[in-house]
């Protein structure tokens, strides 16, 4: 799959191919990072590369092939990027079984030789997973308990449900709050959310599974 990547949509800059395939290596490195599913079609519409947050969302397949309306929605979306290099929001089901659409950008892109290409990136299928927020709670040093409280936030509970839940004192919640506001710098619960949102797309909860 990277030969294929360095043969199609690497720039030719007259560089060896040794050098060319480690440039598609460390280019494939970075986008597996990255927890967005992310595949690159070539001019003739072959996936050429899906990185691992699409293998492990959609394995071998394309995006919205499971349904009619999708199918013609995406590929009126890739003919406007290939042919009139027109940008496209569109939303579909992604994979089969899918009860709730997908964004999915459909993005022209040209390699060095003004051969076409298409980026189609996905929205991904949570805004923060748990395997991230938790990473985040551990570069912030919360203790477990604080933890609980911000998954509980990030989850649209508020205050009160979380002490409900946790079956501890409504206090003892708030007491966490304000250790979790200090730790984290942030003045309020907007705050501190909008930190956890804003955080990297980096792809802990698949690392080395796909």
């Amino acid at each position: 799959m990277l030969d294929a990547v360095a043969d199609e949509v690497l720039p030719a800059r007259g560089e060896p191919g040794v050098l060319r395939a480690l440039d598609a290596a460390l280019g494939a490195a970075v986008l597996n990072e990255i927890d967005y599913p992310l595949i690159l079609l070539s001019r003739s519409l072959v996936p050429v590369y899906a990185n691992k947050a699409a293998q492990a969302r959609l394995g071998s397949a394309l995006p919205g092939q499971s349904q009619p309306e999708d199918r013609a929605r995406l590929a009126e979306a890739i003919d406007g990027a290939l042919q009139r290099n027109r940008r496209s929001l569109i939303t579909v089901h992604l994979a089969a079984g899918d009860t709730v659409p997908t964004p999915l950008a459909v993005i022209p892109q040209r390699d060095a030789l003004d051969h076409p290409a298409v980026l189609l990136i996905a929205a991904k299928p949570q805004l923060c997973p748990e395997l991230t927020l938790q990473s985040y709670a551990r570069a912030m040093n919360l203790t477990d308990r604080e933890t609980l409280v911000l998954q509980g936030l990030w989850a649209g509970q508020s205050p009160e449900e979380i002490a409900r839940q946790r079956g501890v004192a409504l206090s003892t919640v708030r007491s966490q709050l304000s250790a979790l506001r200090a730790k984290t710098g942030a003045k309020d619960l907007k705050g501190l959310t909008h930190r956890i949102g804003m955080l990297p797309p980096l792809i802990h909860a698949l690392a080395g599974k796909v």
